[in-house]
């Protein structure tokens, strides 16, 4: 399994940023990362549920499993393709669902795509905590990106209803990025360029606070000084 502190040894992150990933990852906080094809979004999520507590649950749901990490107490879940009858198919939002009820402590999302962010939403309900992935260019527009997959689900809610959910119910949003580099041996970087915590909404859009960036992976990923109080509390 590679670990946050592996990470950090790549130049993904900063010794600063993996504590405080850390930390985020002993509660039952909500995570989603951000990112392009190719970035490193799956690599990170899994070096961040190994940090998870050993009396956690986590229900793992992907299309086709990529994670792999040693759960003490959870397990995995794919989805199933309708059989030639046209039966039995079992679908990312049903797998969703169906973890609802299996008492986790997290749920994590290989990659979310459609109407299982909706069920993702459900979560708050609940008090458990998850973490996904999801394709974007930045952390803001991952999270715009879960309204817009939310609302595939067809349950007659608004955008702007959907938004105010995510808002109250992520924490925070890393984005990981790439970036060719000739110095190095597979001529291409990987990292996170952003970690941003979720504010209440305020308007049409997310409020959103920078806590760790940086604008090339060349650079260090430093602290911008702020903590929000809705992370110190967890």
């Amino acid at each position: 399994d590679i670990s946050l502190l592996d990470l950090t040894s790549r130049g993904a992150l900063s010794i600063e940023a993996a504590g405080f990933l850390h930390a985020l990852m002993q509660t039952r906080s909500r995570i989603v990362v951000s990112g392009e094809p190719g970035a490193g979004k799956t690599t990170l999520l899994s070096a961040m549920l190994s940090c998870v507590p050993p009396q956690h649950c986590i229900r793992c749901c992907e299309e086709i499993r990529e994670i792999a990490v040693n759960f003490t107490h959870g397990g995995y879940y794919e989805v199933r393709p309708q059989g030639i009858d046209g039966t039995g198919e079992i679908s990312l939002r049903d797998l969703v669902k169906f973890t609802l009820a299996m008492r986790p402590d997290r749920i994590v999302c290989g990659e979310v795509r459609g109407a299982e962010a909706f069920e993702l939403s459900r979560a708050v309900n609940s008090g458990c905590g998850f973490a996904c992935t999801v394709h974007s260019n930045n952390a803001v527009e991952g999270l715009e990106a879960l309204v817009n997959a939310s609302l595939m689900a067809g349950e007659n809610v608004s955008e702007n209803i959907m938004r105010n959910i995510f808002s109250s119910a992520i924490d925070i949003v890393v984005h990981v990025d790439r970036e060719e580099n000739a110095s190095i041996d597979e001529g291409l970087m990987r990292g996170i360029t952003e970690i941003v915590a979720v504010e209440s909404s305020m308007s049409d859009n997310f409020t959103t606070t920078k806590i760790f960036s940086r604008n090339s992976l060349q650079e260090p990923l430093t602290y911008n000084g702020t903590m929000p109080d809705r992370l110190i509390a967890r």
